[in-house]
C-alpha cells in the first residue's frame, strides 16, 4: 500500500448500470469511474485503491439493523429511488407482530425506516433463515444488544 493515511478527492463521472457480485462479499458491485482532483501524490498506471462513495447523509434518522428488514417479491416490483415497502417484526407483549415499513436510505448495518415504526419499538433481528420463518402471534424472547445509528448512505 503505497499511501494508506491518505486521501484524494474526486467526482464520480460514470456508474456502470449492470451490476456484479463480488468475490467473497454478499453485496453487489457496480464499475465506478471517478475524475480525480490534483493531488500531491504521484499516482502512477496500475495503482489501485479502495474508494468510498457516500450518497447521501442523514442525522436523527429513525434506523433498524439491515437484516431486520424482510421483503416479498412484490415489495421489490413497487421500489422506487428512494423507498421500498417492506416489513419488520415488533415485540407485543412477548410476541411478535409483522409491521409494514417504508423503507429509506442504507449503509452495510442500517437501513433508514421512513413510516411503519416509532422510535422505542422493539424490533426483532436475527439472521434470514429465523426470521422468515417467524409468523404473527408467535411467542418471542427479548434480549437487547448496544448499538450505533445510520450515519450515511
Amino acid at each position: 500500500v503505497a499511501y494508506p493515511n491518505d486521501s484524494l478527492d474526486g467526482k464520480v463521472t460514470f456508474i456502470g448500470t449492470s451490476a456484479t457480485t463480488a468475490t467473497g462479499h454478499q453485496g453487489l458491485s457496480f464499475k465506478v469511474k471517478v475524475l480525480l482532483a490534483k493531488s500531491k501524490i504521484d499516482l502512477r498506471p496500475g495503482m489501485s485503491c479502495r474508494a468510498e462513495i457516500h450518497t447521501r447523509t442523514t442525522h436523527d434518522t429513525l434506523a433498524v439493523p439491515v437484516q431486520a428488514v424482510m421483503y416479498t417479491a412484490a415489495d421489490r416490483k413497487r421500489a422506487s429511488a428512494d423507498s421500498t415497502s417492506g416489513y419488520v417484526f415488533v415485540v407485543d407483549n412477548g410476541h411478535v407482530k409483522k409491521e409494514t415499513v417504508t423503507t429509506g436510505i442504507s449503509n452495510d448495518k442500517d437501513i433508514a425506516i421512513l413510516t411503519g415504526l416509532n422510535a422505542g419499538d422493539k424490533v426483532v433481528t436475527g439472521p434470514y433463515e429465523t426470521l422468515h420463518h417467524l409468523k404473527a402471534g408467535d411467542a418471542i424472547k427479548i434480549t437487547t444488544q448496544p448499538r450505533g445509528g445510520l450515519s450515511h448512505g
